[in-house]
């Protein structure tokens, strides 16, 4: 289970313990004298809100959800593919697809795959890793002088090939000025490798290079993590309060409030939603939701 998951589960037990509690008012209001009614609307208003948030938040996370499933799937395809690599390169590479784009923290990793096994991937997976190689360099992870000797070399040989080729590159090859196109070529060609490594330093290289990834469906999943990655703060934001008693059922034809239980749920600190977004978990009390012990026990599970 991922840590979406875990949130979205934690979303699930929040909107099941809020809506038990407005039950619960809601009987309460049904009963109560004129002059406390308001602040028992006042309660279900804040309450509602925020369960019908809920509800398209655990939406959007099953949306992702799935649409993560059915990218890993296509990530274990193409991997799949790559018929020259073994079971363990196949699971490396795969690792590297499931990345938007690369750190330096990968270089490890990358200085091992470029060295023994880049040259065994078909074109299709050199423009994958080549991709995620340059759009690392696009937000400024690192520079291209930054890489791995190897990882530069072969980057470098792919560069020529994407530039010679021009039909069907993954680089916006005619946005890079015919100049520097040209001197790339020369110095490569001529076989002087350094200086043909310090012309891709150039910007119109930087901006250009391997800008496309040949599987939208790859794209979408290393994004979708992306995306997910500050859920986790998210989740801790809209869990601030303990839970309460609100679980004892109230009477229908209670006569007094005196009879009713609401020690757990501060209606006096209620404020009137204006709409759902207003109606954070700040300002609605819990009733039997997850403590925050119980909810790092969810994530553990």
């Amino acid at each position: 289970m991922t840590e979406s998951d875990n949130d979205s589960k934690l979303d699930e037990l929040e909107r099941d313990s809020l809506m038990k509690a407005i039950s619960e008012v809601e009987t309460a209001k049904s009963v109560s004298t004129p002059g406390t009614r308001s602040v028992f609307e006042n309660f279900l208003q804040n309450a509602k809100g925020r369960v019908a948030a809920l509800e398209k938040k655990i939406e959007q996370s099953k949306g992702e959800h799935e649409a993560r499933k059915q990218a890993e799937v296509a990530i274990a395809a193409l991997a799949e593919k790559e018929a020259a690599l073994s079971a363990s390169e196949k699971a490396t590479y795969s690792g590297f697809l499931g990345k938007e784009f690369f750190t330096k923290q990968d270089f490890g990793s990358l200085e091992k795959f470029y060295a023994q096994t880049w040259d065994r991937l078909s074109e299709s997976g050199k423009s994958e890793m080549s991709h995620r190689i340059w759009e690392g360099i696009r937000r400024d992870e690192y520079k291209f002088k930054d890489l791995p000797k190897v990882v530069r070399e072969k980057e470098t040989e792919w560069a020529y090939t994407e530039l010679k080729k021009r039909d069907g590159s993954s680089s916006r090859v005619d946005a890079i000025p015919e100049t520097d196109r040209k001197d790339f070529i020369r110095a490569y060609e001529s076989g002087s490798r350094e200086e043909a490594e310090k012309i891709l330093e150039r910007e119109s290289f930087r901006k250009n290079m391997s800008v496309s990834t040949a599987s939208k469906e790859v794209a979408d999943v290393a994004a979708n993590r992306g995306k997910n990655s500050d859920r986790g703060k998210l989740a801790e934001n809209v869990r601030s309060q303990p839970a309460g008693k609100a679980e004892q059922k109230v009477s229908p034809d209670a006569a007094s409030m005196g009879e009713l239980d609401f020690s757990s749920i501060n209606l006096g600190d209620m404020k009137v939603a204006d709409n759902e977004s207003a109606a954070s978990s700040a300002s609605i009390p819990r009733a039997d939701g997850p403590t925050a012990s119980e909810g790092k026990s969810v994530r553990s599970s």
